[in-house]
């Protein structure tokens, strides 16, 4: 049997449609679909059976949620014994062009890519990542936008302002330490600080 997960938030709230484009792909007559940000579809997913496949639908924020649920509640990836695949279906897939290369939609096998992932500490919350993540400003502007978002649902939101917003007087810079290939740097007075898993 497939499982097909989907982000209904995904692709501005395409996520649902989008993904019935991955049943074209699926050598499946048995498919069900769940909403990945239902609070059942976790149990759900760690209780399929290894011949059984799942199939996570959304885009590069899903993969984010999906891979640090299993992190923290599961320990790890190999928590699903499924086969497991992603299908693109959000509005940026930054994940898919890495490692497909192409714009065509494809199934991905998603397993290789979700072991042994780095991780990033901010404030206490540790988080895994597939793609890259930024602390400083790019992330104090990430976090606006979301804070934005959220009071203002359907508003487009422009990123240059909240830059120069923080530019300009509301983002402080922060301390970072990090480790890299076990060496451990500290610095003071940071802006920006991207790290990179992808290319």
């Amino acid at each position: 049997m497939t499982y097909i997960f989907y982000n209904p938030l995904s692709n501005n709230k395409k996520g649902k449609s989008d993904s019935e484009q991955a049943e074209k792909l699926i050598q499946d007559k048995e498919i069900s679909y769940f909403d990945i940000t239902a609070a059942t579809a976790k149990n759900l997913l760690t209780g399929l059976k290894e011949n059984d496949t799942a199939v996570i639908c959304g885009g590069d924020g899903t993969l984010h949620h999906f891979v640090n649920a299993l992190y923290d509640e599961c320990g790890s990836a190999d928590a699903i014994k499924v086969n497991l695949f992603y299908y693109p279906t959000g509005s940026g897939n930054d994940f898919m062009h890495d490692v497909a290369g192409k714009n065509e939609k494809k199934l991905i096998q998603l397993r290789p890519y979700i072991t042994d992932l780095p991780s990033v500490t901010i404030n206490g919350k540790k988080s895994h990542f597939l793609n890259g993540v930024g602390a400083g400003l790019d992330g104090w502007c990430c976090s606006e936008v979301e804070r934005i978002r959220r009071k203002k649902a359907d508003k487009k939101i422009n990123y240059t302002p909240i830059a120069l917003r923080g530019l300009l007087y509301a983002y402080k810079p922060i301390s970072a330490t990090v480790i890299a290939d076990g060496v451990e740097h500290r610095y003071t007075g940071v802006w920006i600080l991207p790290a990179m898993n992808g290319r």
